[in-house]
């Protein structure tokens, strides 16, 4: 590896401003898949800087989440592999955590949140928090909007889906990149009661 990565050079490359740090004071536990990219600098270093307690990783690339559970310090809960096949396992032996976030790559923003959307939800206990594009809304013929892609989850047979919010990643990056936030049902439940 070439470059230095510390926490210090982490927190450089983030900002909370593009992330939705107000649901972490809720989450205990949290799984992050597809972090490693970047070394967790759009995701990961949030759920440190909060106080998640119990932070899982997963990535395909297994040298960057070895040096991301140095950092991290979470060496014991790394998850190396497919994070498809990590999540449907996780889901077939009842896994669950306060909050699951997906970092995938544009390319498979819409089989995370549309194809996939059975195990990563499924695993969540409060929130599920995805990546999705300008693009991927496009393509799915609806607007870039809570509402509507709630609506478009309903009908697809999702009936626990409530999108909270959008938040806008990067503006200038496939006609917008969103971090897609999701209610789920224990959440709703605490909130109602």
């Amino acid at each position: 590896m070439s470059e230095t990565v510390s926490l210090d050079t982490i927190r450089a490359g983030s900002s909370e401003r593009s992330f939705p740090c107000d649901i972490l004071p809720e989450c205990q536990s949290g799984i992050a898949f597809f972090c490693a990219a970047f070394y967790g600098r759009n995701d990961v270093i949030h759920l440190f800087n909060h106080g998640v307690q119990d932070l899982w990783l997963n990535d395909m690339d297994e040298e960057k989440l070895a040096v991301m559970g140095e950092v991290f310090g979470v060496e014991a809960q790394l998850l190396p592999g497919d994070s498809f096949t990590i999540a449907k396992n996780l889901r077939e032996k009842g896994g669950s955590f306060d909050l699951v976030l997906c970092d995938p790559f544009t390319n498979l923003m819409k089989r995370t949140l549309v194809d996939e959307y059975e195990n990563f939800a499924g695993i969540a206990c409060k929130w599920f928090v995805t990546g999705a594009s300008g693009a991927m809304f496009a393509e799915l013929g609806i607007e870039p909007t809570a509402p509507a892609l709630t609506d478009w989850l309903r009908r697809q047979g999702h009936d626990d889906a409530l999108v909270d919010r959008l938040v806008m990643r990067n503006s200038d990056y496939q006609n917008g990149v969103y971090w897609v936030v999701l209610k789920r049902p224990e959440t709703l439940q605490e909130r109602s009661g």
